[in-house]
């Protein structure tokens, strides 16, 4: 009988393995899958002839798994799926017993487990092989391959099926403990398909979870939302976690009293959260409010500087400062653009607090701090618009001109409202106009501020007037003079029931002081000289009042805004060319209310010598107040509007050139300042001669910058548009701070003053761009980036 051959023969000379009839080999604790065995075999474990010989291993074959340790999923793999053979493979014989001998394919599917090694040309037990603890005691079948073809049969039996026969004295290869592998096998996979289903039920609880803490902060997300949408205050008196948990009567505030209102709704996400999470993660604390409002605020934020990106990049600032009711100097910061559709649009963009220094040094530090921080580019920033304040617009260091000298292409203006404003002051200078305004507000506050006193007023207009329209005294405007022309109109109107209310205050109150107060502004408002100077004060502000509300608007451009102005000064001209006319008119009219009041015309003696008050010889008491009450305002007022409009006469003078009912002959030069940011500016000669032709024959060619830019087509006229796009980017009005600082004083109330400036600034982003839809997801999705959370979220890097 042959020497049995170990497995160590199989990693010796290759030739000498050929030569053998009957062979084995030993493999390791475990088996490469079939699939990497070709990449892998360079680990095999044995001499380099072994190496050699497994280059040539066939994918899949049993031998291919030698030399590498399996894990449980490569080992489920071979096991599930087993060795197949290729149906054309003819099986080579072998001489034995002077018979030519070989493997049969229908073994296979006879013995359950046997398997065919191509290489080895011999048979294997796949279920002993892979769960075999010792498998170098098992010999054939298990460490070595079975090539006895003429005992195969009996051999097979044995070990599959545990027949023994004469021939097999040591019962066979070992039925038992192939039995026994037989079960381990089951067991494995048995275990490995219940590890499967434990991880995908652990997944889709995991899953679940997510997805239910993504709406419970969605309904957080969205309570915040309609807070800052509708100016709710959010927090309340006492608002805290424990006040919540103990469900006092506190004031929660307006936060959590949505939430709560949320789960009377059937919010269920919400329900089962605050019943089951834990008390340092139910996400309804301050600490949240700020981070959600932060992110909302940011995301609108973010919004608004990708429309400027989008069109381009270029745009204009607007600022001002003002002191909120904390006792704070905050700077509101306000954007112009021009965006895709065409649109000129202004928009709010943040808060900065600037209490510590406002000069002019520190806040253009700080504007050109925060344009870089939200994305925007300073080499693109085109106009600046400020109000007159030293700080802002002073020529040396002023915030205006110290940015100008780093990007020369910013330019700088006052804001054309202001500059209406100060004409305004200008010529209240006039002795007597000074005076009716001091005493006119002292009569305002005189009633305003005692609720007996209006009660009286509103009884008086009740019975002058069977329905009257109003019913108080609107209070002169400290900051915008225009806005006095209403409070000068109600005043005149109100003036018959103003003085029988005083006449009755004088009968039936007690109070020395109060009845000598009454009587001094009874003298005062009955004086020929105050109804005069109120009238012809109200008639010149009349003009500026229109104006005035115009350049209030967002798309204003500044063509527009210099026609406006221009026709004001044309019709105050008009009215100081002939002010005999327009005076006479007005004069009639003071002395009908007069005739009312009892109040006899008259005016001051004329003196030698007065530096008191006007003192100039006139015939008549009509001439004595034309010369110096009209003629003076009108005077002042003019010569303050020429002199004021100089920056915005520039600007207005770069979009003439391109306003298709304006169009002079224009030169290249005129275009100096456009000529880097046009695209093709060596043809923007005959461009312009394409554009003029172009409206030559229009009846009614837009005449303004905004309706020039809807109907320029970027293609064909791409310098033309991109000027246009330029110009509209110029301010005309700081107006939008103005309204940003409104938002403010209704956001930050004297009940909320402790409200800090990021959380002011993002409440006032959500109740002002309403416009700007926020999706609740996202602003949970960045919640979850921001910190860990001690709740499991949706992956934030699948997003």
């Amino acid at each position: 009988m042959k020497r049995q051959v170990s497995i160590q023969s199989f990693f010796g000379n290759s030739s000498k393995r050929q030569k053998s009839d009957e062979t084995g080999t030993t493999r390791n604790e475990g088996f490469t899958n079939a699939e990497s065995a070709v990449n892998d075999s360079q680990k095999a474990v044995g001499q380099s002839e072994s190496h050699n010989r497994s280059q040539g291993q066939t994918p899949n074959d049993v031998t291919s798994w030698f030399g590498r340790t399996l894990n449980d999923d490569e080992k489920y793999t071979i096991y599930s799926k087993g060795v197949s053979i290729p149906d054309t493979f003819k099986f080579p014989s072998t001489k034995i017993a002077d018979k030519n001998r070989c493997f049969r394919r229908e073994w296979i599917s006879k013995y359950p487990g046997l398997v065919y090694s191509i290489e080895e040309d011999g048979a294997y037990c796949l279920h002993c092989v892979l769960f075999e603890k010792e498998p170098e005691k098992r010999g054939k079948l298990v460490n070595a391959p079975f090539k006895n073809w003429k005992k195969a049969l009996e051999v097979f039996d044995e070990h599959f099926w545990g027949k023994s026969t004469k021939s097999l004295k040591r019962g066979g290869t070992g039925y038992q403990r192939h039995m026994q592998c037989v079960t381990k096998g089951e067991m494995f996979i048995q275990q490995v398909n219940q590890q499967t289903n434990v991880h995908m039920t652990l997944n889709h609880g995991l899953e679940s979870r997510k997805e239910k803490n993504l709406m419970v902060l969605e309904s957080i997300v969205k309570t915040v939302l309609i807070c800052g949408r509708q100016n709710f205050a959010l927090r309340g008196h006492r608002d805290d976690a424990k006040h919540i948990v103990n469900g006092n009567n506190a004031n929660i505030g307006n936060f959590q009293a949505l939430l709560d209102f949320r789960i009377d709704a059937g919010d269920k996400f919400l329900v089962e959260h605050f019943k089951t999470a834990p008390k340092n993660a139910t996400y309804r604390s301050k600490t949240v409010q700020n981070e959600i409002i932060d992110i909302i605020g940011n995301i609108i934020r973010t919004k608004i500087i990708k429309d400027i990106s989008d069109s381009g990049g270029m745009f204009s600032v607007s600022a001002d400062e003002v002191r909120d009711v904390s006792n704070t100097e905050q700077l509101a910061v306000c954007l112009r653009f021009v965006d895709l559709s065409g649109v000129i649009r202004e928009e709010f963009v943040d808060f900065i607090e600037v209490s510590d220094d406002t000069s002019g040094e520190r806040l253009s530090n700080e504007l050109l701090k925060l344009l870089p921080e939200m994305g925007l580019d300073l080499n693109l920033m085109r106009s600046q618009c400020y109000d007159g304040a030293g700080n802002m617009t002073g020529h040396l260091k002023g915030v205006g001109p110290r940015i100008q000298r780093i990007y020369p292409k910013a330019l700088h203006f006052w804001c054309t409202a202001h500059q209406l404003n100060r004409c305004i002051v200008a010529a209240a200078n006039i002795p007597c106009v000074r005076n009716m305004m001091g005493t006119a507000d002292k009569v305002v506050q005189f009633f305003n501020w005692s609720p007996k006193r209006q009660s009286f007023l509103e009884e008086q207009l009740q019975h002058y007037r069977n329905e009257p329209k109003r019913m108080k005294l609107k209070e002169l405007c400290r900051t915008r003079w225009v806005e006095r022309h209403d409070a000068f109109e109600i005043f005149w109107d109100f003036l018959p029931a103003i003085i029988e209310t005083m006449e009755k205050i004088k009968s039936v109150d007690k109070s020395p002081v109060a009845i000598s107060d009454t009587q001094s502004l009874e003298n005062n408002i009955t004086s020929f000289q105050f109804l005069v100077s109120l009238l012809v004060t109200m008639r010149c502000i009349g003009y500026l009042k229109q104006i005035s509300t115009s350049l209030q608007g967002r798309a204003v451009d500044v063509v527009s805004a210099l026609e406006s102005v221009n026709l004001v000064k044309e019709a105050l001209q008009d009215v100081r060319d002939n002010m005999d006319e327009f005076h006479a008119k007005w004069y009639s009219e003071i002395l009908k209310l007069a005739d009312e009041l009892d109040v006899t015309p008259s005016k001051p003696r004329t003196c030698g010598r007065q530096t008191k008050r006007s003192n100039v010889p006139c015939e008549s008491t009509e001439d004595y107040y034309k010369k110096t009450i009209a003629i003076p305002l009108l005077d002042h007022m003019l010569s303050e509007m020429n002199s004021r409009f100089g920056d915005l006469q520039i600007k207005a003078s770069m979009g003439l050139q391109v306003i298709p009912a304006m169009i002079p002959q224009f030169s290249t030069n005129d275009f100096e300042y456009f000529v880097d940011d046009l695209p093709f500016p060596s043809t923007l000669e005959q461009e312009m001669h394409m554009w003029k032709l172009k409206w030559a024959n229009e009846s009614d060619p837009p005449s303004d910058i905004n309706t020039a830019l809807q109907n320029c087509n970027s293609i064909i006229f791409p310098n033309v548009h991109q000027i246009l796009k330029i110009c509209g980017i110029f301010p005309v009005t700081s107006c939008e701070c103005e309204r940003s600082i409104s938002r403010l004083r209704l956001v930050k109330t004297y009940l909320r003053s402790t409200m800090s400036t990021s959380r002011a600034s993002s409440l006032i982003m959500m109740y002002a761009h309403r416009n700007i839809t926020v999706n609740p997801k996202e602003v949970v999705m960045q919640y979850a980036r921001r910190n860990p959370r001690r709740i499991v979220l949706p992956d934030i890097l699948a997003e």
